[in-house]
């Protein structure tokens, strides 16, 4: 798998306003992780070596990915959280990709250090600014890493206020993820409303396919092998065989049969825990 370099690169200024969704973003909206991945590392290079302070940035942030922690082995992990903080040193910090580059490293923070104090003041910050963008992300990231048992509440009005900001966005991830989302909570509370929320997901999905939870529902819907084909749609596109099948997948936030018991990391329950990564891989074969 590519992963652009932690060195310091050529000194970067801003060379335009905005920055238009590229083939690796669209990739990513559609849950093709490894692809954008892989497109994403020659972006931030390409950037980095012409000095293009936007381009990099969001280059940076779509390495993040749509999960937290989606690089789990150190050599990985490390060089892409460096080239995030590279690429954040470089932007306005009151520019919408600063903030989206803060709450994505604060997410990785509170994933690995179960404390999510720093994340949530960004997300109060997203929802005192006027950024549906710098919302979505918030929302989605904090939902990710709030998964103890006294945190089901929270996690809803999460969700629900990530469908309600999705339109939005202009993005179409982010509905799918709210929903997404909406139907774990539902599922881990028993509540009756949850199967209907998961026909909603599974019909949305069918309308705006997105690979990194196509995979989720199939489980969920015991087609294992439709599942897998999400699966390697997801994160093995691209990979070397055994490469792909040594590096955990994003964990899925439900059960599932690659996950015995609970999503990503069971928490212990108690007070202040958040998602513990989880270290096994998926069974693709």
């Amino acid at each position: 798998m590519q992963v652009w370099s932690a060195e310091a690169g050529p000194a970067i200024t801003a060379t335009a306003p905005a920055v238009t969704a590229t083939a690796a973003t669209v990739l990513l909206s559609r849950g093709r992780l490894a692809e954008a991945r892989a497109r994403l590392s020659a972006e931030a290079r390409a950037a980095e070596e012409a000095g293009d302070v936007l381009a990099l940035a969001e280059a940076a942030l779509g390495l993040g990915g749509l999960w937290v922690h989606e690089h789990r082995l150190t050599l990985e992990r490390g060089p892409v959280l460096a080239l995030q903080r590279r690429a954040l040193g470089a932007l306005d910090p009151a520019s919408p990709l600063a903030r989206r580059l803060r709450e994505r490293l604060a997410a990785e923070q509170a994933y690995l250090a179960a404390d999510a104090t720093e994340l949530l003041a960004e997300l109060d910050a997203a929802r005192r600014g006027a950024d549906p963008v710098v919302l979505a992300d918030a929302l989605s990231l904090a939902h990710h890493c709030l998964l103890g048992p006294h945190d089901g509440a929270t996690r809803l009005v999460l969700a629900d206020e990530l469908v309600a900001s999705a339109p939005a966005t202009g993005r179409s991830v982010d509905g799918a993820m709210g929903l997404a989302w909406r139907t774990v909570d539902l599922l881990l509370a028993g509540d009756r409303r949850a199967p209907r929320s998961l026909r909603e997901l599974r019909d949305l999905l069918g309308q705006q396919p997105c690979d990194a939870l196509g995979y989720l529902v199939a489980a969920d819907d015991g087609d294992l092998d439709r599942a897998v084909q999400h699966l390697e749609a997801s994160v093995e596109a691209d990979w070397p065989s055994a490469t792909a099948r040594a590096t955990p997948s994003p964990s899925p936030p439900w059960p599932t049969p690659w996950t015995p018991g609970a999503g990503p990391g069971t928490p212990t329950g108690r007070p202040g825990d958040v998602a513990r990564p989880s270290t096994r891989p998926p069974t693709t074969g």
